[in-house]
């Protein structure tokens, strides 16, 4: 799954540029599964596999970095993986 966790300063510094974060996926049911380290790219663009246990349906991410907050997103996963 593709994660894009682009952010910038006031000055249009990129925040998350050539960093690793920390992923994790909350399923719709509660279940929190840890990704583990993510490396983002110049673009701040970086990616991680679902684990095939996650049940289909909408799920959010996160991902930590060491100096800012939590970047979330939404994902539905497809039935049948």
């Amino acid at each position: 799954m593709p994660l894009n966790a682009a952010a910038s300063d006031p000055v249009g510094t990129a925040l998350h540029a050539n960093k690793t974060g920390h992923a994790y996926v909350f399923a719709a049911d509660g279940k929190v599964t840890d990704l583990g380290p993510v490396p983002f790219g110049e673009d701040q663009k970086g990616s991680v596999t679902l684990p095939k246990t996650l049940a289909a349906g909408q799920v959010k991410i996160a991902v930590v970095f060491d100096d800012t907050p939590l970047t979330w997103d939404t994902a539905k996963t497809p039935a049948g993986r």
